[in-house]
């Protein structure tokens, strides 16, 4: 006879309240996972290392901007901050470079500029004062997006693993830290980044020169290198790494400007790959809407994506600005744009991955394409990531 009852399944949307009988396991991947080979997460929340920042410009002369998301508040290390609905440059600050008095633009080869708009890094995010570059931070009627890093929460301290010494600033729980050298213009030449694994992505920019942004990818590997600045594919060259391979405590140089040019002050942003937490890889495009799927073992908070063979824009998609499926206004790296839905560059955030949602030749085409991103959440551990 007909079945007139309640049926209640949990796909682990929620908690499980209940430990499994016996021989059994809660049905979702990560805890069959876990079963089968013992990881101990490091990070539960990636909001204690990564955080994105949303605010309204007021055009005060003081203002503190404060975290909006996440369950955690840290004093940042790095922070990027992009005009969401207007074309000014973005900009990046950090600790190590004057106590993040300095910008520096992603989108371009400018030196540094002491930006007069600029407070202090504080709890929970940063401050404003003066008058200045007001455009760039606190604009009134302008939308704003911070993207906020932990390193050591110090200017850094110095560094011999390398032929070169440098200053780092690291937290090596989140695989990030911050170097600062000078370059020698030798072949050959190392320098010590303080992660005590082998970065996945390092970007390096000479910080008083117009050279570019030059970018090491494990996609890409030591023998090419790809520019922020820049929406040209992959540029093959042993001026970039030295064809060698990062280290678990130094990376390698050539002799040229871009990255090791005689007496030039460099800046280097390092990160190694945390599982739970971080994750940098390589996908082929499908060229289909039912696109491909990125599996990263956590709930995305920040995702960037370049096609390195051909043409192609930075994308950059966050789940402040986005919070809900799908995901269609994309801030570009290499560019002054603001955030705008555009055809083919749409993807939605899973609770284990990215699943892409165009055929753009940006995101989806018949290439190959790098990617980086942060977490929100772990799909694993005690408390495990959900859908949105």
């Amino acid at each position: 006879r007909p079945f007139t009852g309640t049926i209640e399944v949990n796909f682990g949307a929620t908690a499980f309240t209940v430990s499994p009988p016996t021989g059994y396991s809660s049905g979702y991947s990560a805890a069959i996972e876990n079963e089968n080979r013992e990881t101990a997460l490091t990070i539960e929340d990636g909001s204690a290392y990564f955080q994105s920042m949303l605010w309204s410009g007021t055009g005060n002369v003081s203002r503190t901007i404060n975290t909006q998301a996440g369950n955690s508040t840290f004093v940042p290390d790095m922070l990027w901050i992009k005009e969401r609905n207007h074309t000014n440059p973005a900009n990046i600050f950090d600790e190590v470079r004057s106590e993040g008095s300095k910008n520096l633009q992603p989108s371009n080869t400018n030196v540094e500029n002491t930006e007069a708009d600029w407070g202090d890094f504080v709890d929970g995010g940063f401050s404003v004062t003066g008058q200045g570059q007001v455009a760039s931070m606190n604009t009134s009627g302008r939308n704003y997006v911070g993207w906020t890093w932990l390193a050591g929460n110090s200017t850094g301290s110095s560094n011999s693993n390398g032929s070169i010494t440098s200053t780092v600033s690291v937290n090596q729980k989140a695989g990030f830290s911050i170097v600062k050298y000078t370059g020698n213009a030798t072949v050959g030449a190392t320098v010590g980044h303080g992660l005590g694994a082998v970065p996945s992505w390092i970007v390096i920019k000479p910080t008083g020169v117009a050279e570019g942004w030059a970018n090491y990818h494990v996609g890409i590997g030591n023998t090419a290198g790809v520019y922020w600045n820049s929406t040209i594919a992959k540029d093959t060259g042993d001026y970039y790494w030295n064809d060698t391979t990062p280290s678990s405590t130094v990376f390698t140089l050539h002799d040229h400007p871009l990255n090791n040019g005689s007496g030039n002050e460099m800046i280097a942003y390092c990160w190694a790959e945390i599982p739970g937490f971080s994750k940098f890889g390589s996908y082929e495009g499908n060229v289909n809407a039912d696109g491909v799927f990125i599996e990263l073992g956590f709930k995305p908070a920040f995702a960037m994506f370049k096609n390195i063979d051909a043409t192609g824009a930075w994308l950059m998609f966050d789940s402040a600005r986005e919070p809900f499926n799908l995901m269609d206004l994309p801030l570009e790296a290499d560019d002054t744009k603001a955030e705008a839905a555009s055809g083919g560059r749409e993807l939605d955030f899973l609770s284990n991955g990215v699943k892409l949602r165009g055929n753009s030749s940006y995101l989806n085409s018949a290439h190959t394409f790098i990617y980086m991103a942060f977490a929100e959440n772990p799909f694993a551990g005690t408390t495990p990531a959900t859908a949105r």
